[in-house]
C-alpha cells in the first residue's frame, strides 16, 4: 500500500517545506540541442509546475555557418532558435532570463532568481566562443557586449512572482540607453566574413537600418549596406533579413514590458505637443514684450527729437525776432 502511495506521489503533494528541502534539476544544452527539434518537450516542461532550471547557451548563428552559407534551404524563414527564450514566455508560470557573460550582474541576478523561484525556469545565456565563432580570445567580453548593445542579445527578465500584470513582471534593465549597430556585432565574427563584402558598384546602397523599413520590391531593389571599422560593405540580402528580425525581437520586448506601445507613442507624441506649444507661447510672450519695449523707447526717442527740433526751432524764431 504504501508503495501506491509512494508510486502515486506528485510534486503538489510535497509540502513547501518538503520542497524546499528538494534541490532543482538542471537541464544545460545550447539552443541546437534544446531549440526547435525539442520545442514540444521543452513547451510541457515550462507549463509543468515541477523545479526543472533549463540553461540554453546561445550560439547565435542565425541558421548561417560562416562562410558557407545558411543550413537548410528555407533561409528566408526566421530562425526559431533566436525567439526561444521570447517563445518560453508564453508559459507565463515559468521563470524566464536572457542574460550574458558580458554583463555578470544581470546574470547573476538571473541565475539567483531562477534558482530561487519555486517552479520551472529557463535561462538562455550568451557566452560566445572565440574558436567556434572566430574572433580573438582576448575578445570574448567585448564580443559579448557588441551582441548585448547591438540588441542582437537583448537582456531581459520575466519573474511570474511579481506583482501586477504580464507587461510589469518584464524588467529590461541592463540594456543601454545608446545601442550600437547590429552589423558590428555580425562583422566582428569570422563565422560571419563571407557575408560582408567591399561595397563596390553595388545597387541603390542603402543603411541596413533603413533597408530593413522597405518592402520585398524595395528591398530587392537596393543593397543593404554598414559602416564598421571605417569601411563600407555590403550585406547578405538574406542575412540582412535575419538580422532585421532580432531587431524586430528587441522590438517586440519592448511592447510586451510596456516601454514602447502605441498608446505610449501617442502620450510621447501628446507631451511633445503640449512642450512645443508650451515653448512657442514663450517665445511669442517675449516677442511681445520686446516688440512692446521697442515701441517704448521709440515713442520716448520721438518724444526727445521732437522736443529738441522744437526747442531749436524756438530758439531760431526768437533769434529772428531780435535781428528784426
Amino acid at each position: 500500500a504504501e508503495r501506491k502511495e509512494m508510486d502515486r506521489l506528485t510534486w503538489r503533494d510535497l509540502s513547501d517545506d518538503e520542497q524546499q528541502q528538494c534541490a532543482p534539476l538542471l537541464l544545460i544544452g545550447n539552443d541546437t540541442t534544446l531549440g526547435a527539434a525539442a520545442s514540444g518537450g521543452l513547451s510541457w516542461l515550462l507549463n509543468s509546475d515541477l523545479p526543472i532550471k533549463v540553461i540554453v547557451l546561445a550560439e547565435m548563428d542565425l541558421g548561417f555557418a560562416g562562410e558557407s552559407g545558411l543550413h537548410g534551404a528555407n533561409h528566408r524563414h526566421s530562425d526559431a532558435r533566436s525567439e526561444l527564450a521570447l517563445a518560453a514566455l508564453a508559459q507565463r508560470n515559468a521563470y524566464v532570463a536572457q542574460s550574458s557573460i558580458a554583463n555578470p550582474e544581470h546574470l547573476n541576478h538571473a541565475m539567483r532568481e531562477a534558482l530561487q523561484y519555486n517552479g520551472p525556469a529557463l535561462l538562455r545565456i550568451h557566452a560566445p566562443s572565440p574558436q567556434r565563432h572566430g574572433f580573438a580570445s582576448d575578445q570574448t567580453l567585448a564580443q559579448a557586449n557588441r551582441a548585448v548593445t547591438s540588441r542582437a542579445f537583448p537582456l531581459f527578465r520575466y519573474s511570474p512572482d511579481l506583482p501586477g500584470v504580464f507587461g510589469t513582471r518584464i524588467t529590461l534593465e541592463g540594456n543601454t540607453t545608446e545601442p550600437d549597430t547590429i552589423a558590428s556585432w555580425a562583422f566582428h565574427e569570422q563565422r560571419f566574413a563571407g557575408l560582408f563584402t567591399a561595397l563596390d558598384g553595388d545597387k541603390g546602397p542603402t543603411p541596413l537600418e533603413q533597408w530593413i523599413t522597405l518592402d520585398s520590391r524595395g528591398q530587392n531593389n537596393k543593397t543593404p549596406t554598414c559602416t564598421v571599422d571605417d569601411g563600407e560593405y555590403a550585406i547578405d540580402s538574406d542575412f540582412a533579413r535575419r538580422l532585421g528580425q532580432l531587431l524586430q525581437q528587441w522590438q517586440m520586448l519592448q511592447e510586451l514590458a510596456g516601454v514602447v506601445t502605441p498608446f505610449t507613442e501617442q502620450v510621447q507624441q501628446q507631451a511633445e505637443t503640449r512642450i512645443a506649444a508650451s515653448h512657442q507661447a514663450e517665445v511669442d510672450a517675449l516677442k511681445q514684450a520686446h516688440q512692446q519695449e521697442l515701441q517704448t523707447l521709440r515713442e520716448q526717442l520721438e518724444d526727445e527729437v521732437t522736443t529738441r527740433i522744437t526747442g531749436q526751432l524756438s530758439a531760431l524764431v526768437e533769434s529772428y525776432s531780435d535781428t528784426h
